[in-house]
């Protein structure tokens, strides 16, 4: 009857009638399912298949019927698996014996953060990887750092002009400054800054001279990768770490003078249940 089903929708157990006629909203609708079917469920039909005679018994405790049976439980087992395959493991949401699979296809793990532990951690970044638009917004990288477990600052720059910028401290609506006085090619430029990371400061009477940097910024790996990889191709970005949140004091990091300090101590600062899988890469200043 063409024209008469305009949405075909199935939600939950009700059946969108909106559209259908007075006369064929009682009727119920029917759905394709798979029907799993056992070894016994085979048997029977081969058993039916057979030809017919005193050559061909077909009565429970016969050799013939022993063998069939013996032979139709390993299709009742392929066909479990057949259903396994196609209601379970076709579905990235459920799938557990292809997730390695689904992973790999997909790029997953992916280099710039470690991957979860757990097989329905590992699911929910896979469903989350599959159905990323992605985007080149503000929001969408504050949505990235979110993911991983940081807060950042975006700053973009933009070159004063005559007959369009203004004279003056002004306010991109974001707590940075609109106008710059620099090159146009500044317009390609953005900064991300960080606000928590960690400081490790060389002390007088604690570190040694000629020995240990005067400040490492312990940047954990996943800061910069992902970010460069999925920045517009056309620009040029620039990270900030000297808002550094948090301030370690040599002193702070060890347990005798003539210790050096341990930045394994570091308390963590990638998000819960992401930690990274490679130490943090130091910078020395």
């Amino acid at each position: 009857m063409p024209g008469v089903f305009q949405e075909n929708i199935f939600q939950g157990n009700v059946f969108d009638v909106w559209h259908l006629p007075t006369k064929l909203q009682t009727i119920e609708p029917t759905w394709d399912t798979y029907i799993r079917r056992i070894g016994s469920d085979y048997s029977h039909q081969f058993l039916t298949l057979l030809p017919q005679g005193q050559a061909w018994p077909k009565t429970p405790g016969s050799v013939l019927y022993d063998v069939v049976l013996g032979l139709c439980d390993y299709w009742g087992y392929v066909d479990q698996r057949a259903g396994d395959l196609l209601l379970v493991e076709s579905d990235p949401r459920t799938t557990s014996e292809l997730l390695p699979d689904w992973e790999r296809n997909w790029g997953l793990p992916d280099p710039c953060w470690a991957s979860p532990t757990t097989d329905d951690e590992r699911r929910k970044v896979l469903v989350g990887w599959m159905t990323m638009l992605g985007g080149q917004s503000r929001q969408f990288f504050y949505d990235i750092a979110q993911f991983l477990g940081f807060p950042i600052k975006i700053h973009e720059h933009a070159p004063w002009m005559f007959g369009i910028s203004v004279f003056g401290m002004t306010d991109d609506g974001y707590g940075g400054v609109k106008w710059e006085i620099g090159q146009p090619e500044i317009r390609f430029y953005w900064t991300i800054e960080y606000d928590d990371i960690p400081y490790d400061w060389w002390q007088f009477g604690v570190a040694d001279f000629g020995d240990q940097h005067h400040l490492i910024i312990d940047i954990p790996f996943n800061r910069e990768c992902i970010f460069l990889r999925w920045k517009p191709a056309q620009t040029a970005l620039i990270f900030d770490f000297s808002q550094g949140g948090t301030t370690f004091a040599a002193s702070e990091l060890q347990t005798s003078p003539n210790d050096v300090p341990d930045l394994g101590s570091l308390p963590p600062i990638d998000s819960p249940g992401y930690p990274p899988t490679q130490g943090p890469m130091p910078i020395a200043a």
